[in-house]
């Protein structure tokens, strides 16, 4: 279930018992009222929810089907955040966890000041009197404890360097915030004087305009800085999230900087300027030059070669997209094909990617679960495939695991891979994370007994979170 917080409660009584006795009823009936469609991926913000008049008498169940009949409402009058009249709105949505914290870095990283009411909730810790610096840095702290985590942090500064405002992002930084957020990442600081654990990696390829925003901030800090390794991770995170596994991503980092401060030409010495002679007289003027001591054509004069580019000329900057996120869910026929992840896990996915970083480089598990889906006949278009990131099916590891994959589902569940991954449901995706939502009356036994649709969670090998959710019928936002 999506967290549901509560900014203010206003409640009147004649006696302060009454008060607090309303506040517990209003409590447990947002636990337990039902709201299909804020479940998904979307971010919902409501400025105000009256639900009546609230008797001492009443039960929690009883205030939960008042608040949901009020939040039906929710879908037809809510706009989204960063649409015109949204100050106005009576509410507002955000089309996935990560945006909320993108759109206010954005703003604050232009200069802007937002005024509207959405945002101190949809950014906790964030208020309009923080300077630049300290709202920045609050964005950054709260993006960091999502449940996304290091990736959703990452998606922040991707999309500040992608509109060039990576500026006022690299200023705010401190020092003590390098090995931080180090830390934070699940990486330990690079020693210079320490060998590498691996053997030293070559520099990953990275947009150009990151090159660029990369050298900004060697400028800004130094080669060796905690802050400069961390932030040239930050690519190498939003182009597979799942590398954060890869105990070499701090190398990669550190291969990057050396490569652009390599690239970068060294500063220009300064012109020396000759020293003033006194002189009591000035020089004669030269004599007029003859008709024999006119100079003959030549050709015109070349320009001069342009400043090198930081990047290297020759690197290839191709990088993979991540999956765009739906403004809707989808209905799926493959919806089951989730239920394969808690069976990856149990076979030991995350630690075999741990001791073979190149499986991270092929998405291993998804090509696992490309290639499922196809053998099962999905077509090309199927909204699960749509979800996750281009992966290889014909990778010679697939196989090996799909056998696994088959003899666990028959001999632990009882079921045949075609019938686990065969239902119908409907699914929402956004960089970050993958919703899927089930009618209950199709659950089964064999799979609730074994625990494979118990939902997932955050899954650092796949480097998305899983949520399955249940209801009477499958919500469309």
């Amino acid at each position: 279930m999506i967290e549901r917080r509560v900014r203010k409660l206003k409640l009147r009584a004649p006696q302060d018992a009454l008060v607090r006795r309303g506040a517990i009823l209003v409590e447990d009936a947002l636990h337990t009222a039902s709201m299909p469609f804020a479940e998904g991926g979307r971010r919902w913000f409501v400025r105000k929810l009256n639900i009546g008049r609230i008797r001492g008498s009443q039960s929690p169940a009883s205030i939960a089907l008042r608040i949901e009949q009020r939040m039906r409402l929710l879908p037809a009058i809510a706009i989204p955040a960063e649409s015109e009249g949204a100050a106005d709105a009576p509410a507002v949505y955000f089309e996935s966890a990560a945006d909320p914290y993108i759109a206010l870095a954005i703003r604050i990283c232009r200069g802007e000041t937002p005024v509207e009411w959405y945002w101190p909730l949809a950014v906790p810790g964030w208020t309009p009197s923080l300077d630049r610096k300290q709202a920045i840095r609050a964005i950054l702290a709260r993006a960091i404890e999502t449940e996304a985590g290091p990736v959703t942090v990452a998606l922040v500064v991707d999309a500040l360097v992608c509109r060039t405002l990576e500026q006022p992002f690299i200023e705010a930084l401190e020092p003590q915030d390098g090995p931080a957020l180090l830390q934070a990442s699940g990486w330990a600081p690079i020693q210079a004087e320490a060998p590498p654990p691996h053997p030293e990696p070559s520099a990953p390829s990275i947009p150009i305009r990151w090159t660029q925003a990369l050298a900004a901030a060697i400028r800004q800090w130094s080669p060796t800085d905690h802050r400069t390794t961390w932030f040239a991770a930050q690519p190498l995170i939003v182009r597979r999230p799942a590398s954060m596994l890869d105990t070499r991503l701090p190398s990669s980092a550190a291969a990057l900087i050396r490569s652009i401060v390599a690239a970068t030409p060294p500063p220009a010495a300064a012109p020396l300027t000759p020293k003033p002679r006194l002189i009591s007289n000035p020089p004669p003027d030269p004599p007029a030059p003859t008709a024999a001591d006119s100079p003959t054509p030549t050709e015109p004069a070349r320009p001069e070669p342009a400043a090198q580019s930081i990047a290297p000329a020759a690197r290839d900057t191709t990088i993979e997209p991540p999956p765009r996120p739906t403004s809707d869910t989808l209905s799926t026929g493959f919806a089951g094909l989730f239920f394969v992840i808690p069976i990856l896990a149990r076979l030991g996915m995350e630690q075999a990617l741990a001791a073979t970083p190149a499986w991270i480089e092929a998405h291993l598990p998804y090509a696992i679960l490309r290639a499922i889906a196809l053998k099962l006949k999905a077509q090309d278009d199927e909204p699960v495939l749509a979800a996750m990131p281009e992966a290889d099916p014909n990778h010679p590891e697939v196989r090996p695991w799909i056998r696994d994959i088959r003899r666990y589902s028959r001999k632990q569940a009882q079921i045949g891979l075609y019938n686990l991954v065969r239902r119908r449901g409907r699914i929402h995706h956004s960089p970050t994370h993958i919703d899927l939502f089930f009618d209950l009356t199709g659950a089964d036994i064999r799979i609730r007994r074994e625990g494979l649709d118990i939902d997932p969670g955050w899954v650092p090998w796949l480097g998305k979170a899983i949520h399955f959710h249940y209801g009477d019928e499958a919500p469309t936002p």
